[in-house]
């Protein structure tokens, strides 16, 4: 497979050579409007170089655009929305959060209780208790942020 900056070739307009992100080296951009539904083709300007040379005040937009309240613009556009979960897999969510707090609570309270244990020494209770606080942690952030 060849890289663009190596694919070079002689065109009727002349020397056609790419960078190597994919784009013509050199390469003259023309800016145009459709300005009929035949396809009549008006040009209003060119970029080359670098450089960008045209009468934009000649631009026309469509016809949508007003009818939409669509204002052309030159840089991204940002909308911030609030989304919501669904009711039902918010409610399912947080059932199945606090179904999973009590059994890590009863998990808790059952290391606490057996900590002389043999086989809970042995499984470092102190480490599956700080565990069971950082489950805690957690389901309560599910149920706080899941709204």
């Amino acid at each position: 497979i060849m890289k663009s900056e190596e694919f070079k070739f002689l065109s009727a307009t002349g020397y056609v050579s790419f960078e190597s992100n994919g784009n013509r080296q050199n390469g003259l951009y023309t800016f145009s409007n459709v300005i009929d539904d035949n396809g009549t083709i008006q040009d209003i300007g060119f970029y080359y170089n670098a450089s960008v040379f045209g009468d934009f005040s000649r631009i026309s937009w469509p016809d949508k655009f007003d009818e939409l309240g669509i204002q052309p613009r030159t840089n991204k556009l940002v909308r911030y929305q609030l989304v919501q979960i669904n009711p039902i897999a918010q409610f399912v969510l947080y059932i199945v959060s606090y179904a999973s707090m009590a059994i890590v609570i009863l998990i808790f309270v059952a290391i606490f209780a057996y900590r002389d244990n043999k086989i809970i020494k042995a499984a470092s209770w102190r480490l599956n208790a700080i565990t069971c606080i950082g489950c805690l942690l957690t389901y309560t952030t599910v149920i706080l942020y899941g709204q």
